[in-house]
């Protein structure tokens, strides 16, 4: 039985959302790299006041989204890790990598 063109669409959906977040997994672990090498104590509030687009954030709120990255980070596992959820994430969009 051939797939509606609703059940494709919902394929090639979680396709494209698996490949994004397999980009954000490597993105993930070069910032949290970074943000560890360049941020040995976190921002204060007067140093992210500084820029608009972070004026409204506090240093504790800027903390606990840097710790959610990591948790995240942490969920999606290891690139080499056979069980892990990017590698389950990458099986399926193993033809467009």
């Amino acid at each position: 039985m051939a797939l509606s063109l609703i059940q494709q669409n919902v394929l090639s959906r979680i396709q494209t959302l698996a490949a994004e977040q397999v980009n954000s997994k490597a993105e993930l672990l070069q910032l949290i790299g970074m943000y560890g090498n360049e941020f040995p104590s976190p921002p204060i509030d007067a140093d992210l006041q500084l820029y608009p687009s972070l004026a409204h954030v506090t240093s504790a709120e800027f903390v606990a989204a840097t710790v959610a990255l990591a948790a995240i980070n942490t969920t999606l596992g290891e690139f080499n890790v056979a069980g892990s959820n990017v590698v389950k994430l990458l099986k399926i969009v193993g033809g467009s990598r």
